[in-house]
């Protein structure tokens, strides 16, 4: 089956790259991206012309977002089409799931699940709940989508004959030009089917950005909102079915009555009347003839030299290293990077805010690649990564905790097979040794691929952030890591990135760790603060809870969370007893946790004896 993107972009050169990244890296990509450019003034188009195939790009004069996709759809040759903003997203396997419900389906559309993609200040890009009322039981399509459940257009998969029938996009329609389109085939007899795989991610711009759902409550806004619904009315009255539809009705009339502002007189008494009575509109012929104007396909814009910027970063690595009040260790740290077979390196020192005299130390390093970031003010590991990202000028950037080291060979490893890899690969890591008193052990990765649901519920990359070598675009598209977390911020991290890019691995040792209390005097391992370490994994939880029930793993994910909890001592075991209970309460039917609700409990010495005590009496069943 062969996909069509329309892309209606204005002005987004800030998103368009990362909306596009998301695209091309599904695992089955599509067939052409056709981003229609509504008069943009900055790079957007540009960005758009340098990915190359299968993207290419129209130049239209500003008419709006409804008119930019129809003359996108005008022009798309593809058996379905996806009409996706230029600031979402949908994770890869998304379109694998709706050809897959379409092919099963003809002539349908096929709805992937989504979510809102927000913007945290100090944690990044975090997926939240779908923000619509869950639809009814009993309820059909038509009646669900007026009651005010729907999908995004980035979760929305047509059929190339399911477009047709519902007749196009209407330019005259500013604001829930989506729902108008949609439940226009509705009412002609277009049926949906909901994908169980793929996730698309419908984009809350952050600070002063309004987007087109933001116009609600315009005049403009209140006005198409009020057109949409009076046309379904029409439509559903020439039919002989509007009764049949009239709660849904009146309750969408009202939604719309009662978010008009109370200076737009005229228009609240435009929804009151047709609460009572839905007079007939004729549909505009502009829109029935939406499909038929379209500017033909523009030659490429010309770029002046312009490159995206991942292509136009020197040197081909930026490696960044935090550190604070850890002279010796950093100065190894450093030295091993130095010391790597791959010069085409710069090296970012951040150091955050030390008390001895670690700066001191890196001062003294005479190597043109270093540049020392000094923060002013000590704010954290999480914070001092930051810091170097937004420094960083490479495609390509690699983390070191300033305890740890690299082999000689880990970056030119690393970056041949981040060459060979597909795009949708984010990060490659490594092996990693472990260096202790009492000898080296070495721990070989296994996971890669999809690793989403795995990290939910373990973090299967041991060894990162020091073994990760890790795209620029992964940055671009989730954020950095987050700087209100106590602990395990680079395992939040690496669940945000696998959302939307793969990982692959380097079975080699690519690094060491040291884990010796000695190169901790200073208790500067977040790793062993038990307490902070629980306490972020609870705030993980809340956060990935929809997606853990998703994938079935959410007692998992408690179970081993609440055995964390109990190592705090007798105080831990009650509180990892009263998450349990908790859980109970919302899920009563997982029956796992009330055998470990009295195991909890215990100390730890009876509990592994019970524990393993019930593993034998099983084994002999």
């Amino acid at each position: 089956m062969k996909v069509s993107v329309v892309m209606p972009c204005y002005n987004a050169a800030e998103w368009i790259d990362v909306a596009l990244r998301s695209l091309v890296n599904q695992t089955v990509p599509p067939a052409e991206i056709i981003v229609v450019d509504d008069g943009s003034t900055d790079d957007s188009a540009a960005i758009a012309t340098a990915f190359g195939p299968p993207v290419r790009v129209l130049r239209v004069e500003n008419g709006g977002a409804s008119a930019a996709r129809g003359k996108g759809a005008a022009q798309a040759t593809g058996d379905a089409l996806l009409f996706m903003d230029a600031d979402d997203l949908i994770a890869p396997h998304t379109l694998a799931a709706q050809t897959a419900c379409l092919r099963s389906h003809p002539g349908t559309i096929a709805l992937a699940p989504w979510r809102r993609y927000v913007h945290l200040p100090d944690v990044g890009w975090l997926a939240r709940p779908a923000s619509c009322p869950p639809r009814q039981r009993g309820q059909n399509d038509l009646q669900a989508w007026l009651s005010g459940w729907y999908h995004p257009p980035c979760a929305v998969l047509w059929s190339r004959e399911a477009f047709q029938w519902s007749g196009g996009w209407d330019s005259d329609v500013s604001v829930n030009d989506d729902g108008d389109v949609m439940m226009r085939g509705l009412v002609r007899g277009n049926r949906l089917v909901l994908c169980d795989r793929g996730t698309a991610f419908y984009r809350r711009l952050p600070g002063d950005a309004v987007s087109l759902s933001g116009r609600r409550e315009t005049r403009d806004g209140v006005q198409s909102r009020l057109r949409v619904l009076e046309r379904v009315a029409s439509m559903l009255k020439d039919d002989g079915r509007a009764d049949a539809y009239g709660g849904a009705l009146r309750g969408a009339f009202k939604t719309v009555r009662d978010t008009c502002p109370v200076a737009f007189t005229d228009l609240r008494q435009r929804a009151d009347a047709a609460l009572a009575d839905h007079p007939p509109e004729k549909r505009s012929a502009r829109g029935a003839a939406a499909l038929d104007r379209c500017d033909a396909p523009c030659d490429p814009p010309k770029t002046s030299g312009w490159v995206p910027p991942a292509q136009n970063r020197s040197p081909a690595v930026s490696v960044i290293i935090p550190t604070y009040n850890r002279a010796k260790p950093a100065r190894r740290a450093i030295d091993s990077v130095l010391a790597q077979d791959f010069a085409d390196l710069e090296l970012i020192v951040v150091d955050d805010a030390s008390t001895d005299d670690t700066v001191d130390a890196i001062r003294q390093i005479d190597d043109p690649r270093i540049r020392l970031v000094e923060q002013p003010v000590n704010r954290g590991v999480a914070a001092a990564r930051n810091r170097g990202i937004d420094a960083a000028r490479a495609p390509l950037i690699a983390l070191l905790d300033s305890d740890d080291i690299w082999l000689p060979d880990k970056l030119s490893a690393q970056v041949a097979a981040m060459a060979a890899a597909p795009a949708r690969v984010g990060m490659i890591y490594g092996g990693v040794e472990n260096r202790t008193s009492a000898g080296t052990q070495t721990w070989t990765p296994a996971s890669r691929g999809d690793v989403f649901a795995q990290l939910l519920a373990v973090n299967v990359l041991h060894g990162a952030p020091s073994t990760a070598l890790i795209r620029r675009e992964v940055f671009d598209m989730i954020g950095t890591f987050d700087t209100t977390l106590p602990a395990i911020e680079d395992y939040e991290f690496w669940v945000r990135m696998a959302r939307f890019w793969e990982v692959d691995l380097i079975a080699q040792p690519v690094a060491a760790y040291f884990d010796e209390e000695e190169t901790d005097s200073a208790g500067l391992r977040r790793s062993r603060n038990i307490r902070a370490n629980n306490d972020a994994r609870a705030t993980f939880r809340m956060r990935y809870r929809d997606d853990m029930e998703r994938f079935g793993i959410i007692g998992d994910f408690l179970i081993d969370a609440a055995k964390r909890r109990a190592r705090e001592g007798p105080g831990g075991r009650l509180r990892a007893a009263r998450s349990i209970l908790g859980e109970l309460r919302k899920t009563p039917r997982a029956l796992l946790l009330y055998g470990w609700l009295p195991l909890i409990l215990l100390p730890p010495g009876p509990r592994d004896r019970c524990i393993n005590g019930l593993r034998r009496l099983r084994g002999r069943r």
